[in-house]
């Protein structure tokens, strides 16, 4: 049984490494020095009660979960039934995209005997935003900007090819502003998540 500072220097670690946060990164949402997180980490200190707590609600889990020891088996068989998890959903949406582009394609061949292949263009950036969808979730948002921008210009190509014989050309203006606001958008959230400290309550 390890003692308590061992435990706790390799849960800070851990969780630390899990949410892809270097020290630098984690010192300045704590408003800490890195020397002093690097402290932590290697057990030379404790971190106080209160900071702990600040920790428990950056990492969103509870207090206890600190001083708790963790194995790697558990650890890795969670993430590993998370991921088959996250892609089944992923899979299971991108097929289901599929099979009702084909439905609507069988059902406006059935109508006008005439056969649209262009009806599964629309699955391209369909399966786009479900590939967003399961990248979010596996990088924590860090592809934000590249895969919101995939799914913005593939919908925008599908709308000028669908209706590119009535001169559609300004769609790919129209996309630029949303771009921008996009690329904005991505610079705020990061700026916010990397310098925004979590506000911990104090007694009076």
């Amino acid at each position: 049984m390890e003692d308590v500072r061992e435990i706790v220097s390799k849960n800070l670690i851990k969780i630390r490494k899990q949410n892809g946060l270097t020290q630098q990164d984690l010192a300045k949402k704590i408003n800490f020095s890195d020397n002093a997180i690097s402290r932590w980490e290697k057990g030379e200190v404790l971190p106080s009660l209160e900071t702990l707590q600040m920790l428990s609600l950056i990492y969103k889990v509870q207090l206890n979960w600190f001083i708790e020891e963790h194995p790697d088996e558990e650890s890795s068989e969670l993430t590993k039934r998370r991921t088959n998890l996250y892609i089944a959903i992923s899979s299971a949406i991108v097929l289901a995209v599929w099979v009702f582009a084909l439905i609507i394609f069988l059902v406006i061949a059935e109508q006008t005997g005439k056969y649209y292949a262009i009806t599964f263009m629309w699955t391209i950036p369909a399966t786009a935003f479900c590939l967003r969808f399961a990248l979010k979730r596996f990088f924590k948002n860090k592809l934000y900007l590249p895969t919101a921008s995939l799914c913005l210009w593939l919908t925008i190509i599908c709308i000028y090819v669908q209706w590119y014989r009535h001169d559609f050309w300004p769609v790919f203006l129209f996309g630029v502003p949303i771009q921008l606001i996009l690329i904005l958008t991505d610079a705020i959230r990061k700026i916010k998540t990397e310098n925004t400290p979590i506000k911990t309550k104090t007694k009076k």
